[in-house]
């Protein structure tokens, strides 16, 4: 008999959860409360959570498996947290002028979510362990979901943004990890995006 999926429900994957949790409230809240303020807020939560899964992770005695199993949530939260999440979530916020307009940007929103999993597909196969990043890493595109929601998107301006991030994820641009002076300014740069973000709530309300 096989063992229960369940089995890989531990602490090590704690934040990978959180993350997911951050992601799905980000359609909730702008579902809800029609205000890009609250997803802003959610989905730089998420980037917060996705920084620093892995140290969080290392914390705990794990098995080789474990680690695999690790890699692979890692994977497929990013594709749901900054890939289909916020399309989804930016969908709530538009309002399309002519069925041209929607059409162009359902087109941009398939090749951002097909860059996403490409991209993430790449990392697993090819880039794991290494050095550099090839291409956007997914959580660098959460922070630019979080800038871009600083005002209300607008449906062409939307379409472009979309193509934008997925040239970069696709394009063979070489990114260093991060090492700690970079996960300060990682924390920081989201920490202002929140700050900006509440500010706008406190002004609307």
């Amino acid at each position: 008999m096989k063992a229960s999926p369940a089995r890989y429900l531990h602490g090590p994957n704690a934040l990978t959860y959180i993350a997911i949790l951050a992601g799905l409230l980000t359609v909730f809240f702008a579902q809800e409360f029609g205000n890009p303020g609250l997803a802003g807020i959610m989905i730089g939560l998420a980037c917060l959570a996705d920084s620093f899964d892995g140290a969080f992770a290392r914390l705990f005695r794990r098995t080789d498996l474990q680690k695999k199993f690790g890699a692979q949530l890692d994977s497929l939260s990013d594709a749901m947290v900054f890939g289909a999440l916020p399309v989804a979530t930016e969908l709530i916020f538009l309002d399309f002028p002519s069925l041209s307009v929607q059409l162009l940007w359902l087109g941009a929103a398939l090749i951002y979510m097909i860059a996403v999993v490409t991209r993430l597909g790449c990392f697993d196969v090819e880039q794991a362990g290494s050095d550099n990043f090839v291409g956007l890493p997914t959580t660098i595109a959460g922070m630019f979901w979080c800038a871009h929601w600083l005002g209300y998107p607008m449906a062409p301006s939307s379409t472009l943004f979309l193509a934008l991030l997925a040239c970069a994820m696709l394009a063979p641009l070489r990114i260093p990890r991060m090492g700690r002076l970079g996960l300060v300014i990682l924390l920081v740069s989201v920490i202002i995006l929140i700050t900006a973000h509440t500010e706008m709530l406190l002004t609307a309300y």
